[in-house]
């Protein structure tokens, strides 16, 4: 499969923010800031697998509504919420490259890290998440985005949502810090989670309403999870201009801050 069959419709630019919107919704009385890079433009990217069939033994599960998790996610963000739609790759367009560093053959810096925030939806474990097909830039740690590959957020990227079980466990979510290189934080789950289609709608919309990343996860998660399944965040607590020390658990997903010194990291989860 060469390179240029990865194009599709998900990759050209949409926008669709009236103006009434932007005086209505309430995301956008907070300044907003794009990060590093790209003048305050909102963009959103997602990756989502359900297809396993060819990951090596002992294998994992086909998936069935990943697609409709991270899509969700990414047309409420477009057609409500002024953002611009970057990448929606899944199964054999998605690949691990991605979303790792160049120095172990990635390709961040001309996908993860030129969106705002990014969402993944698939299979994951406490040091890992899993795509459907081997791209691995350097023959390390094929078919997944390992920790030791990743350090998000040099360009443009402050938010990674990932729907994907036990990625932020609780007894290792720490090896996750390297990957903050100016990144605000990540969503995830504690423990194992259930396949559903409307994690990612559920989320944005309560964004919609005005609810900062950090609740929005939260009550995303409780209304879509069943009792049993953790879920959690690790932001970064930082000194940021004109706010001070913030803890960046109370951003908005469309209203993203500045980038800021970091004082320490910080971590929660919770039952569904």
């Amino acid at each position: 499969m060469v390179r240029m069959e990865r194009k599709s419709d998900a990759l050209k630019l949409i926008t669709s923010i009236s103006l009434v919107l932007l005086f209505l919704c309430f995301w956008f009385i907070v300044p907003a800031y794009a990060g590093n890079d790209d003048g305050n433009y909102q963009e959103v990217g997602v990756w989502w697998i359900n297809d396993y069939h060819l990951f090596p033994p002992p294998g994992l599960d086909n998936l069935d509504h990943c697609d409709e998790d991270a899509e969700g996610f990414y047309n409420l963000l477009i057609s409500s919420m002024g953002y611009t739609g970057r990448f929606d790759l899944g199964d054999f367009n998605a690949w691990e490259t991605d979303w790792e560093k160049s120095s172990v053959g990635g390709r961040d810096y001309d996908f993860v890290d030129t969106c705002d925030c990014v969402y993944f939806a698939g299979h994951g474990s406490p040091s890992s998440f899993f795509f459907g097909e081997d791209h691995d830039g350097d023959d390390n740690y094929e078919f997944r985005v390992h920790y030791t590959e990743v350090g998000w957020g040099d360009m443009d990227l402050e938010w990674a949502f990932i729907s994907a079980c036990e990625v932020l466990n609780h007894n290792t979510y720490t090896v996750w810090a390297q990957a903050f290189n100016d990144l605000h934080g990540i969503t995830g789950f504690d423990t194992p989670m259930f396949d559903t289609a409307d994690l990612g709608w559920r989320f944005a919309l309560y964004g919609y309403y005005g609810y900062c990343i950090g609740d929005s996860w939260k009550y995303a998660t409780e209304d879509d999870q069943p009792w049993g399944v953790w879920a959690a965040i690790y932001r970064l607590r930082a000194n940021v201009p004109g706010w001070g020390d913030t803890d960046l658990y109370y951003e908005w997903i469309a209203g993203f801050g500045p980038d800021g010194v970091e004082i320490t990291k910080l971590y929660n989860n919770w039952p569904c």
